[in-house]
């Protein structure tokens, strides 16, 4: 199954929550990069490492184009969502 061109869609900023921690940092995505928000109580402006990486699961060649299912004992497959 062909993995979707996830860069034509990464012209516009997206508001989104850091998918690596529980404390619920927004962050501004734009394209491939992550920036904080600044008036965000929660990160006062500023990210983690981490943070600052999170633009970068979404063109990593290991990301999953679609969902996987496997049978019981078969190798797993694309299924639809």
């Amino acid at each position: 199954m062909p993995i979707p061109d996830r860069r034509a869609a990464a012209n516009s900023l997206e508001t989104t929550v850091c998918p690596y921690c529980g404390t619920g940092c927004r962050i501004l995505l734009d394209g491939s990069s992550a920036f904080p928000l600044v008036h965000d109580p929660v990160t006062q402006g500023a990210l983690c490492l981490r943070g600052w990486s999170a633009a970068e699961l979404l063109w990593s060649p290991l990301r999953l184009g679609a969902a996987r299912l496997r049978a019981r004992g078969g190798p797993a497959s694309a299924a639809p969502v």
